[in-house]
């Protein structure tokens, strides 16, 4: 189909872009990260489930989000960002992910959510 034509393999919508993050972006992640690639990122929006599952499109049957990651990522830092693709109709995506080695993410702090 289009819809699956458009998604890229690590789930942006349309591609991603690469760059050097032009300011500070404050960002989350829930559940374990990579220790030798890349791991995605979004911008800190809380913990609520509503949200995280529909706008970063997060299925259930992926992570229960129970463990939040914050953290910075810094200026100057080279990544990719894009749309998150959706998920079928109940997880829309839409919100922005960065997808960057979770060692370039300072400051990070953990916490358990649930």
């Amino acid at each position: 189909s289009l819809a699956a034509r458009a998604v890229t393999a690590d789930g942006i919508l349309f591609g991603s872009v690469t760059l050097r993050v032009p300011f500070d972006i404050a960002v989350q992640r829930f559940g374990a990260m990579s220790s030798t690639g890349s791991s995605h990122f979004g911008l800190r929006i809380g913990s609520g489930q509503f949200v995280n599952r529909t706008f970063n499109a997060i299925l259930p049957q992926w992570n229960n989000l129970s463990v939040l990651t914050k953290g910075v990522i810094p200026a100057g830092t080279p990544f990719r960002f894009g749309i998150v693709a959706p998920q079928g109709l109940r997880y829309p995506g839409g919100a922005l992910q960065f997808l960057l080695s979770p060692r370039s993410v300072i400051g990070q702090s953990s916490k358990f959510v649930r």
